[in-house]
């Protein structure tokens, strides 16, 4: 698999791990910009994270039984990643753990993830244009053996898809990129990671 199908498999598990009712993006304030202090602390943060996920995915797995999902991973926001934490009553230790490595909680390690993964993806997708390329769908769409309906859903991936490349590359500074650039192959390793 190419570093660009599994940057596209982290950002689905990232925008898809939380499925909780949306708030307004301004109801919980985003960084103004990353540091390389914050980049470090997050990539710190992912294994014992990863461990700390599977020690509680019971009680995390019931608090999203109940919860709406999310169908435009462009809507995530940093509440509706922790809501389900704070409905397992795990935020404090979820809280608890990220202060560890230099976040003041996990509010700001929400945030932070959502910078990151969105920098990286721009990164990505302005260095690979190819991943934006849509003809292969749009031939699809002249088969003939396929139904309209069958059409109408590939027309509608292909706007979606093409919408949410144009957000993340123009709802990500250059300032972001610039700072997660040093740290982009280890950012796409840990991406890489099975969960």
């Amino acid at each position: 698999m190419t570093s660009t199908c599994k940057l596209s498999l982290f950002l689905l598990i990232v925008f898809t791990f939380s499925s909780s009712i949306m708030t307004p993006r301004q109801a919980i304030a985003e960084p103004s910009s990353l540091t390389s202090k914050l980049s470090e602390g997050w990539m710190a943060s992912q294994e014992e994270l990863e461990h700390w996920g599977k020690k509680h995915e019971k009680a995390l797995s019931q608090s999203e039984l109940h919860e709406d999902k999310i169908s435009n991973p462009m809507e995530l926001t940093a509440h509706s990643m922790i809501e389900p934490l704070r409905k397992a009553k795990l935020l404090g230790s979820a809280d608890k753990l990220v202060k560890k490595y230099g976040f003041s909680d996990m509010t700001q390690w929400a945030n932070t993830t959502l910078k990151i993964t969105k920098a990286a993806a721009a990164i990505e997708l302005e260095s690979e244009p190819g991943m934006m390329d849509t003809s292969k769908l749009e031939a699809l769409k002249k088969n003939p053996k396929i139904s309209t309906e069958q059409k109408e859903m590939i027309d509608k991936a292909i706007k979606q898809n093409n919408a949410m490349m144009a957000q993340i590359i123009s709802d990500t500074s250059a300032e972001d990129k610039k700072t997660i650039k040093p740290f982009l192959e280890k950012i796409l390793k840990l991406m890489d990671k099975p969960y």
